[in-house]
């Protein structure tokens, strides 16, 4: 057996020491990871609706305008409610659910 050498500070005592990866290792990971991707695909989706001349504020609030379209049709009975008309009329532009 190996004798133990005393009088040893931390950085030496753990010296050649590797942490063994564990499970909720990977998943922190991956979560960070995933986390990134969001808000990559997030800043991409603002900056193309930028480029069209919405503000922020103005992008939050026709999201949450939609949202709320969203939840009023579900609360009609439409359950499945992916697709969208979006049309010009003058200066107005509409955006109706099919």
């Amino acid at each position: 057996m190996k004798k133990i050498p005393r009088n040893l500070d931390d950085k030496e005592m753990l010296k050649g020491y590797k942490e063994e990866e564990s499970v909720t290792d990977i998943f922190l990971r991956k979560e960070v990871r995933e986390k990134e991707e969001r808000t990559a695909a997030i800043a991409e989706q603002e900056e193309g609706l930028s480029m069209a001349g919405l503000t922020p504020p103005l992008i939050e609030k026709l999201s949450k305008e939609l949202l709320q379209l969203r939840l009023e049709l579900f609360a009609a009975g439409t359950k499945n409610c992916n697709k969208w008309k979006i049309r010009r009329n003058g200066h107005a532009v509409e955006i109706i659910a099919e």
